[in-house]
């Protein structure tokens, strides 16, 4: 409206827009925008319900059984594209990152992790996966044992290489051990929950 506006005041030259009228234009502009962003944002998570469930749509007791049961081990769901990924564990960060990440996330398109994780190394990954709520405060915790996250940062690590036809096991135990004391200290509880414990 207030384009329309603007262009028929300028096209029929019977309509005077002066420089106040053409600044208050722009700021009325400006707060549609940023209003309707403001909604947009808050559909783009619809599972949040602060306090009882967690944008990926997970309770804190779901979170709290993931971490000791695995965020897929009751997913029936086959991949569709299972061929497409050289082993078990990335299928398995496959079904991981569809359960956990996809609600919000894309691989690299809006809020990609391709990006967003671009420049980490896989130890980096290995922490800030494990202590999601506590890299970024407005995070979930992630819903999951050792075993996922070591199966998202395997599948992150073979996306960055370009997908080859073949990659290997990461089956450290020294790794899953690290990863199941960081998972300990973030806790499941929302980061400012956390820091308030």
């Amino acid at each position: 409206m207030i384009g329309g506006y603007a262009v028929v005041g300028h096209l029929t030259k019977k309509l005077h827009i002066n420089g106040p009228t053409a600044m208050l234009l722009c700021l009325l502009a400006f707060g549609a925008t940023a209003g309707a962003e403001f909604v947009r944002e808050g559909v783009r998570k619809p599972y949040t319900v602060r306090g009882h469930m967690y944008s990926n749509g997970l309770t804190q007791e779901q979170t709290e059984s993931a971490r000791r049961l695995g965020a897929v081990k009751d997913d029936p769901y086959p991949l569709r594209d299972a061929t497409a990924y050289p082993n078990a564990q990335l299928r398995h960060g496959a079904k991981v990152y569809r359960r956990l990440c996809s609600v919000c996330h894309t691989w690299n398109g809006a809020n990609g992790i391709d990006h967003l994780a671009g420049g980490w190394s896989d130890d980096q990954r290995r922490i800030n996966f494990a202590k999601l709520q506590m890299t970024k405060p407005f995070m979930p915790p992630f819903a999951g044992d050792p075993a996922d996250v070591e199966a998202l940062v395997q599948l992150s690590a073979w996306r960055r290489s370009g997908r080859p036809s073949t990659w290997p096991l990461s089956e450290d135990p020294a790794v899953l051990a690290g990863i199941a004391a960081d998972l300990a200290e973030a806790g499941v509880l929302p980061a400012r929950a956390e820091g308030a414990k």
